[in-house]
């Protein structure tokens, strides 16, 4: 008798060039897609960033106004920061949940800081 495990693999690209490969099996895939709906809400922020700074660039070509502009990439910064702090709440709400014991749970929580310390 062969017993067949089925397996779900899904592929999440983040910055950088970094690429994880997640195996679920199929009773948790619900689960799965809802950490890959979360992963598609940050892609789909960064490409609004990317259009807006697309935007910037063609008003400048078009010799649009100082305020306008400045106005624009306050807009950008604005949104990259809220990026980057869903990226890092979301990195230590995972850290936390991973932790085996509460020595590995501090070190984790530690990790997530430090990043959250260097976005700054």
């Amino acid at each position: 008798m062969v017993i067949q495990k089925s397996f779900v693999y899904l592929l999440t690209i983040y910055l950088y060039g970094y690429i994880i490969c997640i195996s679920v099996r199929e009773k948790n895939l619900k689960e799965a897609a809802q950490v890959n709906s979360y992963e598609v809400k940050i892609i789909n922020r960064i490409k609004r960033i990317e259009g807006q700074l697309r935007g910037i660039l063609k008003m400048m070509d078009e010799g649009k106004d100082c305020k306008a502009v400045v106005t624009q990439l306050s807009a950008v910064r604005s949104g990259v920061d809220h990026t980057i702090g869903v990226i890092v709440s979301q990195n230590l709400k995972e850290c936390i949940l991973e932790a085996k014991s509460n020595e590995a749970a501090n070190d984790s929580v530690q990790e997530a800081m430090e990043l959250l310390v260097k976005s700054r």
